[in-house]
């Protein structure tokens, strides 16, 4: 069913900076549970963000994690109007889910989480009837201490009154609910800033604790980011969420494979800063260059990312079918032969210090695993 709903954070363009960086947050902080398994992760279509862990060929739903981000200025969440309104929604995206005509296995299942960086203070206060009856005031925060509280694990009262919310909001709005979604209902904070910069600043916090080998950990939350940014903007066509739409999908393998590229360029830059000392005089590599060739390694990496760059596609395919460590004896001297022979062997418009870096950045991706 057509919903325009499912557009709006796209249209307005706001909202994604909270769901985008969140939706990294849970990747990178638990990265070692999400690795070796298939999903692809969507921004702004069921839901904020979802995680759906499929068969390998990513034509069969076996799980679907799906996240409302919110945040709230200033006080903290309880259950009233509002938060009727975000759990209705949520529990709506359940029923989506199943009428959904992705293909799913016997045991699917899924989870359906309002997260937040604020935190959830969740009462029920019993009336004066109430107490008479023995009732007695509960409540349950989620917070720092208690980051993640399904909905099933919650004083019966507390949640009578959450469902209480929820009937309330389709009542006065004329909507319905599945009830049995409440089942699938998980409450969770997250230590996260308010805004957009200091979020980007805990981010690169977490690159640098978990990928403590990662030379630059804000390039590295860069390049993630513009990842997201590829799918975050697209449109639900029609205006209908469906898991089938390919075009709103970032797979596992995209984020592996951002890694791997994180990871080649901090050991392509180990390299350098190794044997600078050694290349710099040898192919007459400037101060300025030295000293940008951070810079220079990750902008080499993105030219052989690219098949329209023939000249450096060229360089890497010469270093893939010739691996010279069996022919020279030294690290200076096999790249000047690298140097050398693509010139002899290539027609390259390039000048030495590309084809010097360009030959480095393409032997770590081939032959190094850290050895050089």
């Amino acid at each position: 069913m057509e919903d325009k709903a499912v557009n709006a954070g796209v249209t307005a363009q706001t909202g994604f900076e909270l769901q985008r960086n969140c939706a990294l947050l849970l990747i990178l902080d638990d990265y070692t549970s999400y690795k070796d398994k298939n999903f692809f992760v969507c921004i702004e279509h069921q839901d904020d963000f979802l995680f759906a862990f499929t068969t390998d060929d990513h034509k069969t739903l076996q799980e679907v994690y799906t996240y409302q981000s919110k945040k709230k200025s200033g006080s903290i969440w309880t259950i009233n109007a509002d938060f009727g309104e975000i759990i209705t929604k949520i529990l709506g995206t359940g029923t989506h889910l199943i009428q959904d005509n992705m293909s799913k296995t016997q045991d699917y299942k899924h989870k359906l989480t309002f997260v937040s960086n604020t935190d959830m203070s969740l009462k029920y206060s019993p009336n004066d009837e109430e107490k008479k009856e023995g009732k007695e005031p509960v409540s349950i925060k989620v917070n720092e201490m208690n980051e993640i509280q399904s909905f099933n694990s919650l004083h019966a009262d507390i949640r009578n009154k959450i469902d209480g919310s929820v009937k309330d909001y389709c009542k006065k709005h004329t909507k319905t609910f599945d009830k049995g979604e409440f089942n699938n209902l998980i409450l969770q904070w997250v230590d996260f800033p308010k805004t957009a910069n200091k979020q980007r600043e805990a981010l690169i916090g977490l690159m640098h604790s978990k990928f403590p080998h990662v030379v630059d950990p804000k390039a590295s939350i860069e390049l993630f980011i513009e990842l997201f940014r590829k799918v975050e903007q697209t449109y639900n066509q029609g205006n209908v969420a469906r898991l089938l739409d390919e075009s709103k999908r970032l797979y596992a393998e995209d984020l592996k494979a951002t890694l791997d590229i994180i990871e080649k360029e901090q050991r392509t830059y180990e390299k350098w800063r190794n044997h600078a000392q050694t290349f710099a005089p040898i192919f007459k590599i400037p101060l300025s260059v030295q000293d940008s060739a951070k810079d220079k390694i990750r902008e080499t990496f993105e030219y052989l990312k690219d098949l329209n760059n023939l000249d450096h596609k060229k360089i890497q395919k010469f270093i893939y079918e010739n691996d010279y460590r069996e022919k020279y004896y030294s690290v200076a001297e096999m790249f000047k032969g690298y140097v050398s022979e693509v010139r002899e062997s290539e027609h390259i418009n390039l000048n030495d210090i590309d084809i010097f870096f360009t030959c480095l950045c393409a032997y770590v991706e081939f032959y190094d695993e850290g050895n050089l």
